[in-house]
């Protein structure tokens, strides 16, 4: 794992459970893998796993498209949103983004980073992706992303259940 030196970011609220009142650096350093580039940090992702900007412009080419469409921003629901560099990518273009991840260090990343980006309309909660999709009514959301996370279900709960 790579150790990040500590920067130290604003005043962080506290009412934001998971993650408030640490530095993005010391939240990231305490991620098992970093996945995604972490968002508006890219001295912190120079070591991702997956460099995401390839997936991330056919994502905001579709987003563009259905917004301009129906002429509002969209409401998205990331499943399986890592450190939120989608959620929080679309976020800068108005989304209303809410993101959901099994691993909670993955969503105190996701919440320091949106105190970072107060304006973004971005919510991060820790679940499990079945569940919240289970609990979905039509309409909830006008764009749903699923990357990387549909083969855990299937892994877990196989094919079928997927």
């Amino acid at each position: 794992m790579i150790q990040f030196a500590e920067l130290e970011i604003g005043n962080m609220e506290t009412d934001i459970s998971e993650g408030a009142g640490r530095s993005i650096v010391s939240l990231v350093n305490d991620l098992p893998e970093c996945y995604q580039p972490i968002f508006g940090h890219p001295e912190l992702s120079s070591q991702v796993s997956r460099a995401s900007e390839d997936r991330l412009s056919s994502i905001i080419e579709t987003y563009d498209r259905l917004s301009n469409v129906t002429e509002t921003p969209l409401k998205v629901l990331d499943l399986g949103c890592a450190q939120g560099f989608f959620s929080l990518n679309l976020a800068a273009r108005g989304a209303d983004v809410t993101g959901i991840d099994f691993l909670d260090k993955n969503v105190a990343v996701c919440n320091a980073l949106a105190l970072e980006n107060p304006d973004f309309k971005a919510t991060f909660q820790h679940g499990q992706v079945e569940a919240i999709i289970e609990s979905l009514n039509e309409g909830d959301f006008d764009l749903v992303l699923g990357l990387s996370v549909f083969h855990h279900i299937i892994h877990a709960h196989g094919l079928d259940a997927t």
